[in-house]
């Protein structure tokens, strides 16, 4: 059996009342169809394979018949019984079969403008308007139901059991349930069954279904820059000073070392990935085997491949809408954001700021542990050394000038600000005006660049553009830990 009119009765919302109740004059149907149980009389098993338009299949479940009644010019009609009614509870539609009359009941079928008549001997029985706002020819009519299957709720063909509740409730769990009647939170909730619920309900299998989370790899690299992982994050709605809206994240494998270049475009991926690769092969003395990232367009491209393809890099690209198996990045520029964001938030400084905070994060954050790593820092992994963190401080405080002989100069200050637990933070700016900062408003008009206060010692802050953030030669120069103006 073939079903033509996919569009109309397969794809139908079931919220569309008038389609679920009012039966479709198809053409292209070759037998009644019918969703609804409680409308089939004389029902028995059936099994038939229904194909659709789009050449997949649904199956029946019983076949009767189904007493329908007429309106003729306003009037009720005679009423007739619509045999060989399929029972298929996966669509949302009836389908009345016009072919299946005209060639197996000797029906006349006449269509004049918005009409179609179905004529016996002579005689209109029934007929179909088409609704204006589907273009499809519905019955005029009413379908008579069972009285004793008539809807759910009957008492009498359904036991009152567990199961009926979950379906009456829309669904909830069993020992939702089970609460209610147990503490009496509602009152008419009774069971007169006590046999136990079918465990699957398919219902819900439909409506409450999601993907298995996909498993955790415990596979690392066995030596560094074996397994390179790479994302792209933004555009970020705010740029920085310099006008960066993106940064790419490059993670080395093995011990999670990460670096992060800003850009301007996504563009400069590729210009990224060079330097990037050129600097972490001059300080560890290996080469960078496996690049991984999610084949999104800034990393596809003749240019690109042609360069992996010379020096020996295999690329990996993840499936596409499948950021799980690109997680070791996606997770990493996660983390950078919520980390920019609390620190900005910390500061008081504008979103402008965020180029300044993502140096200073991932300065700080390649020197706390990592569980993909036990033992041992990223940094350690990479330089073989332990870090030092003891010129750490907070970041982002608000500075304020104690030496007489820079005040009222342009250029570099060394500036100190105490707080109010007598803490002295070193901070080294520079500074657009030649006023001296107030000691509570650092606008983003009064600093060109912002270094992190991890930086102390330097009054050099125009790190090389070639150098991605905070991945410096060991052990790193402060002056290396921003963005260039």
């Amino acid at each position: 059996m073939k079903l033509a009119s996919i569009s109309s009765a397969f794809l139908s919302s079931p919220l569309d009342t008038s389609a679920y109740t009012l039966w479709n004059s198809d053409t292209g149907a070759s037998s009644h169809i019918t969703p609804h149980r409680h409308w089939l009389r004389n029902y028995k098993k059936c099994c038939v394979e229904i194909k659709l338009a789009d050449g997949s299949s649904i199956y029946s479940e019983g076949v009767g018949t189904v007493l329908f009644e007429p309106i003729i010019n306003g009037e009720p009609a005679q009423q007739v019984e619509f045999s060989n009614v399929l029972h298929v509870p996966a669509l949302r539609n009836n389908l009345f079969s016009v072919l299946f009359l005209s060639m197996h009941r000797d029906f006349a079928i006449n269509i004049h403008k918005d009409t179609i008549s179905f004529k016996l001997a002579g005689k209109t029985l029934f007929y179909a308007k088409v609704h204006p706002s589907s273009n499809a020819a519905y019955l005029q009519g009413t379908t008579i139901p069972i009285s004793e299957s008539a809807n759910l709720s009957s008492s009498a063909t359904l036991p009152m059991d567990l199961e009926l509740w979950h379906c009456r409730l829309c669904h909830p769990s069993y020992p939702v349930l089970r609460k209610m009647i147990k503490d009496e939170l509602v009152t008419g909730l009774k069971i007169t069954s006590t046999a136990k619920p079918d465990p699957i309900c398919e219902p819900c299998l439909s409506g409450k279904m999601v993907a298995d989370p996909f498993p955790s790899s415990s596979h690392h690299s066995s030596r560094l820059l074996q397994l390179v992982h790479s994302d792209v994050h933004g555009p970020i709605r705010t740029p920085t000073h310099s006008g960066f809206i993106y940064w790419v994240t490059f993670i080395e494998d093995s011990g999670r070392f990460r670096a992060a270049f800003p850009m301007k475009k996504k563009s400069e991926v590729f210009s990224c990935f060079k330097r990037f690769k050129a600097w972490a092969e001059n300080q560890t003395g290996h080469t960078v085997r496996i690049l991984r990232e999610d084949k999104g367009g800034e990393y596809i491209g003749r240019e690109f491949d042609d360069f992996c393809a010379e020096h020996g890099i295999q690329r990996q690209h993840s499936v596409r809408a499948r950021p799980q198996q690109n997680g070791v990045s996606e997770r990493a520029n996660r983390t950078m954001e919520q980390g920019i964001i609390s620190m900005l938030h910390q500061a008081g400084l504008p979103l402008s700021c965020w180029g300044e905070a993502l140096a200073a994060f991932i300065h700080v954050w390649n020197r706390t542990p990592t569980s993909a790593v036990p033992g041992k820092t990223p940094y350690e992994a990479f330089y073989g050394s332990k870090p030092d963190v003891s010129m750490l401080r907070v970041w982002g405080l608000l500075p304020m000038s104690t030496s007489k002989r820079t005040r009222g100069r342009g250029g570099v200050l060394d500036l100190i600000w105490k707080s109010a637990s007598s803490l002295a933070i070193l901070l080294t700016i520079r500074a657009r005006s030649s006023t001296t900062l107030p000691p509570r408003n650092l606008s983003s008009q009064s600093v060109l660049s912002l270094m992190s206060v991890i930086s102390l010692a330097s009054r050099s802050l125009s790190p090389p553009s070639s150098l991605p953030l905070s991945l410096m030669t060991h052990p790193p120069p402060p002056n290396h830990h921003q963005l260039s103006p």
